[in-house]
């Protein structure tokens, strides 16, 4: 696997290869959380590498609430270990379908 500093150092073909993977990822936190919307960002300046964050804004959150501070929001979804392991779960089937 190749390091790559910034979004745009992807090749057309990862960047077809990120995008399936956020669609993926959007389609299954959107089945399995219900929620009200389902974000995407690439973000991050401290290390050169590329991330891309998929995260939803939970239904019953403040308008004032920030989008980027949805997992801070105390009344978003909240598991131990146990709960965390089970909805991994249930995600990954959203990308090992064919």
């Amino acid at each position: 696997m190749r390091h790559v500093p910034y979004l745009d150092d992807l090749t057309d073909v990862e960047a077809a290869a990120v995008g399936s993977a956020v669609r993926r990822a959007a389609i299954a936190v959107r089945a399995e959380l219900d929620p009200e919307h389902v974000f995407s960002a690439v973000i991050g300046r401290g290390i050169p590498h590329f991330h891309q964050h998929v995260f939803p804004r939970h239904r019953g959150m403040p308008d004032e609430t920030p989008w980027h501070d949805s997992a801070y929001w105390p009344g978003a979804p909240r598991g131990g270990e146990a709960e965390v392991a089970a909805l991994a779960a249930r995600l990954r089937r959203y990308f090992t379908a064919v």
